[in-house]
């Protein structure tokens, strides 16, 4: 059951978000970040498989209504404004994303972003690790956070680091560089038949990346972040979005994704800067959207054009309500929202 609308939670709960925005703020104005407060409405978003935008028509005075889309992200602005020399920049806001709805989803959700030009993925880590402590002390007034199921975690700590394939023949038994090997040879199917031949339950034209997420959804996920937060490096290059690869090891790209509590927090990458390749994999995402019958998107030209002028970048979107939760030891996304999204 929703909650239900009590003053006292409400006050609360917006004096807990007061309190995070400014910790927030604090800790980059510290490192001279500038905050930017980028367009909702745009002509058309990054394009993944399983990220479906809000479409809107828009009355601009002729004929016909011109159709845009709430921001998914605010990542196009962001590398748009690298390319034209910004540093160091970060937005803190809300962005929409259809069909998602549940105790860790909501259409309509907050986003901490920003991008460090020249930065590493260690920089964002590093600043990760800094933000959740402040944020914990100005919540909570201490970096031990008590979790759900009531175990203790202390964001003092570094962050645990763990590389994807280790974590895959930990708590999976697959051996996931050799599925990465037969699949450069050309076995696309590799991964697919090795859970099938194990028994798992697959839809009839499931992919890898089908079997990808449901492997880390049931075997890694629950494993990890315990104590401390834990970063997952090393993603397969399948998986690699607007992520490098790594150029000592093309099986992998640059990307890495923090959880903790049973829950993904952030997602970050070493940025792509080839145009070319960025619009391949545009190309391949609309493929895959047409295979699973969901909407045509547009591809956003200028945002390809400008990623040539991009210099060298390291970028994280960090799930702001969902790291609300942790620190507050909350289980719904409901919890830390003034009005839940059916309520709004």
């Amino acid at each position: 059951m929703r909650i239900q609308n009590n003053p006292n939670r409400i006050l609360d709960c917006i004096q807990k978000r007061h309190l995070a925005f400014a910790a927030i703020r604090q800790y980059f104005s510290s490192q001279d970040f500038i905050e930017i407060d980028s367009s909702q409405l745009i002509k058309a978003n990054c394009i993944e498989t399983h990220i479906d935008p809000i479409a809107v028509k828009v009355n601009l005075g002729s004929h016909e209504n011109v159709e845009r889309y709430l921001h998914t992200s605010p990542e196009i602005y962001h590398k748009r404004l690298l390319s034209y020399g910004a540093q160091k920049i970060y937005q803190l806001g809300h962005v929409f994303r259809n069909g998602e709805l549940g105790r860790l989803h909501s259409p309509e959700f907050t986003l901490l972003e920003w991008y460090r030009a020249h930065g590493s993925l260690d920089d964002l880590i590093k600043d990760c690790e800094n933000l959740f402590a402040l944020m914990a002390k100005a919540l909570i007034g201490q970096t031990q956070i008590t979790l759900i199921d009531q175990s203790i975690m202390d964001l003092s700590k570094p962050f645990e680091k763990r590389d994807m394939c280790d974590l895959w023949q930990q708590y999976a038994a697959i051996d996931l560089r050799s599925i990465l090997i037969k699949m450069k040879d050309g076995h696309d199917l590799a991964l697919v038949e090795l859970v099938r031949k194990n028994g798992m339950p697959l839809r009839e034209n499931a992919t890898f990346e089908d079997v990808f997420h449901h492997i880390m959804m049931t075997k890694i996920e629950p494993m990890i972040g315990t104590d401390r937060p834990c970063v997952i490096l090393k993603w397969p290059v399948q998986m690699a979005a607007l992520a490098k690869p790594c150029e000592d090891d093309l099986l992998f790209a640059e990307r890495f994704e923090i959880y903790a509590g049973q829950m993904e927090l952030a997602n970050a990458f070493q940025e792509l800067i080839d145009p070319a390749e960025q619009l391949r994999r545009f190309q391949a995402d609309l493929l895959e959207r047409s295979k699973l019958g969901k909407k045509d998107l547009p591809i956003h030209e200028e945002f390809i054009t400008d990623l040539a002028y991009m210099p060298n970048a390291a970028g994280i979107a960090v799930g702001f309500d969902r790291l609300l939760m942790l620190i507050l030891g909350k289980t719904s996304i409901d919890h830390v929202l003034a009005f839940p999204w059916l309520k709004n």
